[in-house]
């Protein structure tokens, strides 16, 4: 779907990130866009660059005032990184959480593991 494409090029999501679905109301001026984790493939430390593993997540909600011209809210599970090398815990990096973004957290959820693969 071209709207799915461009919303998620307008958040900066490349894997691990993808969008799974968006609920759109007009009448509302509001977007509920979920964005799941996809895991898989190999992840790194934001601090080191060590190589990590899934640790838990916590489900979050990121809210944005006028996202094309829409109130528009995230549901996000995002997962927390156990470095290799020592550096501890960390949360995976958020596309939409950078410096310039008008995204703010709302709520953040209690952890949950990540089944074992």
């Amino acid at each position: 779907m071209a709207e799915t494409s461009l919303i998620a090029a307008t958040l900066g999501l490349s894997s691990p990130w993808r969008i799974s679905g968006i609920d759109f109301s007009d009448e509302e001026k509001r977007m509920d866009i979920y964005v799941e984790f996809t895991h898989g493939g190999p992840l790194l430390c934001p601090h080191c660059g060590a190589s990590a593993r899934l640790g838990e997540t916590a489900r979050e909600v990121w809210h944005h005032a006028n996202f094309f011209c829409h109130a528009a809210y995230l549901h996000v599970r995002v997962p927390s990184l156990l470095c290799t090398a020592d550096c501890g815990v960390s949360k995976l990096p958020l596309p939409w959480a950078r410096q310039d973004s008008c995204f703010a957290l709302l709520v953040q959820g209690t952890a949950h593991r990540f089944p074992r693969l």
